[in-house]
């Protein structure tokens, strides 16, 4: 069998497979495959898939680079460098459409946990979420800040307080799903909250809740009386 079949019954199958289940267990780096795929479509695209994410770390650095960024990648060409570029920010479009736009009030743990089933309504891969609040608890802007696979995601907090900063917030709330249905915080999920309110705390942030989404349930660390400071 010649190696273009190969790679033909490859991506046929990696079609199929997201026919079948969207992204559901899918690798980082199948779905980086996957989207090389739309502009690669006769070409093995696994290799570049595995120098994208041996520069940028993680599938959430990958879709976080920018153009040049990108472009910066050895066998990476101009239409390419925009799809996976564009991803993110049509993801954040969403999110910001999701979220009626500004001026929705989230004064109790109810009200919270709805406005995050909102959000992570329908998606099948772990994302987090900074929800920037004024004084008045109510939504300033809700921004996606990373992403991973159906089983964890990484957090930069470098990230999250680039965003707070810019958008100006005076409190957050943040939160991400688990997609296989189990609401408990992780020990990593009370670290990494800890470590976030830590990093934000000198700039005079505050963070209110975390909030951990699965399906129509959600998980209140105010309400299960779990420390974020």
């Amino acid at each position: 069998m010649s190696r273009d079949n190969i790679h033909s019954g490859h991506r046929e199958r990696v079609r199929q497979d997201y026919i079948r289940g969207g992204l559901e267990g899918f690798s980082d780096i199948k779905i980086l495959e996957f989207l090389l795929h739309f502009k690669s479509p006769y070409n093995d695209t696994n290799p570049l898939a595995h120098k994208l994410k041996d520069r940028f770390g993680s599938l959430d650095g990958v879709l976080s680079a920018d153009y040049e960024e990108l472009m910066s990648v050895e066998g990476m060409d101009k239409n390419s460098a925009i799809l996976i570029s564009s991803v993110m920010q049509v993801s954040d479009r969403y999110f910001r459409s999701v979220e009626n736009k500004k001026g929705r009030k989230l004064s109790n743990t109810e009200e919270a946990g709805k406005y995050f089933t909102e959000l992570f309504k329908r998606l099948s891969s772990e994302r987090f979420i900074v929800v920037c609040l004024d004084t008045t608890n109510t939504v300033v802007r809700s921004r996606f800040v990373s992403s991973g696979t159906n089983e964890s995601v990484e957090i930069s907090i470098r990230k999250i307080a680039e965003t707070v900063l810019k958008l100006n917030c005076s409190s957050i709330m943040i939160g991400h799903n688990h997609p296989d249905g189990d609401l408990e915080p992780s020990e990593a999920d009370i670290r990494s909250t800890r470590e976030i309110s830590g990093a934000l705390m000198p700039l005079g942030i505050r963070v209110l809740d975390h909030i951990i989404v699965s399906g129509d349930m959600f998980f209140s660390f105010l309400d299960h009386d779990i420390s974020i400071v």
